[in-house]
């Protein structure tokens, strides 16, 4: 039993190329078991394909998303546990504020009775509080009601180390002022990225060649299903490597949606080519997740990985 076709075809390869073909009968077929078994009285077999390659625990099918799993989300799923009162927040049109937390503002509306209007309360409506700067000292600091269906124009305000922004007035001109110099200095860097590509693309790189046997062997051991985006940037990736010219090419997607599968067959393919490849991430657990993960992956390879984080010793460097 093999997790996908890509493990079928290739087992068949190596049963035939170790002499099995003409002893006995094999039957593969596409599905998932925990490990294989004896049937005596059938005179039966059965093997799965992790217990042959011995790569992988067994695990079950990934199930894709859907779609509009994404679009369909609640623009109101605001993880709310990341703010706390006092923390500092950006709002989109008034710039920073201190956030004060959730409250229940009541609603008012006036109603038309016997030609006299009354007014009638609604059930309370939920909003963020945020604190800005008062205009001057003798005035309170203001308060920004922002309704929770509005709460995607909030966000939390992240700076360098543990300086405290100053707070934007309501109304005031100093936030739009910022607006306009990030906007400019966007602008700028915009422009020396474009600097840097053109001189990259005047530049003579390392062509990667096609990919080998080992190559093919490696990425059919893959015992997912690629997705139709996945395979797309696993082709559009190994394109570039096999340019010659100095490769750019950056990789987005949602969690578990198989990133790493496409960083690991690229770096298979440079290594491979002689090459030694670096892979950097932003934490010492994710770095020990990666150096697990492409251990095990290519542990059947003559290819040497190693792990540099925080955590080693001077001995162990």
């Amino acid at each position: 039993f093999c997790n996908n076709d890509g493990e079928r075809q290739r087992f068949e390869e190596i049963w035939w190329e170790y002499g099995f073909g003409n002893t006995g009968t094999l039957h593969v077929h596409i599905g998932a078991l925990s490990r294989g078994f004896l049937f005596e009285p059938a005179k039966v077999v059965v093997v799965t394909d992790a217990e042959i390659f011995g790569r992988y625990k067994v695990q079950r099918p990934r199930r894709l998303k859907s779609p509009h799993a994404q679009t369909s989300k609640s623009l109101l799923d605001i993880n709310f546990a990341d703010l706390h009162e006092g923390d500092y927040v950006v709002h989109l049109q008034h710039g920073i504020g201190r956030y004060l937390g959730l409250q229940l503002v009541p609603k008012a509306q006036g109603q038309k009775t016997n030609d006299k209007i009354t007014a009638v309360k609604e059930p309370g409506e939920e909003c963020l509080v945020i604190e800005y700067a008062a205009s001057d000292s003798d005035n309170p600091a203001p308060k920004l009601y922002v309704p929770v269906n509005e709460a995607h124009l909030v966000s939390k305000y992240v700076g360098a180390g543990k300086i405290r922004p100053p707070l934007n007035t309501l109304g005031g001109t100093r936030w739009a002022k910022t607006k306009a110099q990030a906007a400019v200095a966007v602008r700028d860097v915009a422009a020396e990225m474009l600097q840097i590509q053109a001189a990259r693309a005047s530049q003579v790189g390392y062509p990667c060649p096609p990919d080998t046997g080992w190559q093919l062997e490696f990425e059919n051991s893959f015992i997912y299903e690629e997705t139709p985006d996945q395979m797309r940037a696993i082709i559009a990736a190994k394109k570039d490597m096999e340019a010659p010219k100095p490769m750019d090419r950056l990789i987005c997607g949602d969690v578990g949606y198989g990133k790493t599968e496409v960083a690991i067959r690229a770096a298979f393919k440079a290594a491979l080519s002689g090459k030694q490849v670096a892979i950097l991430v932003p934490t010492t657990v994710l770095a020990q997740q990666h150096y697990n993960n492409f251990r095990e992956r290519i542990a059947d390879y003559p290819v040497s990985i190693d792990l540099l984080s925080r955590y080693l010793t001077r001995k162990q460097l």
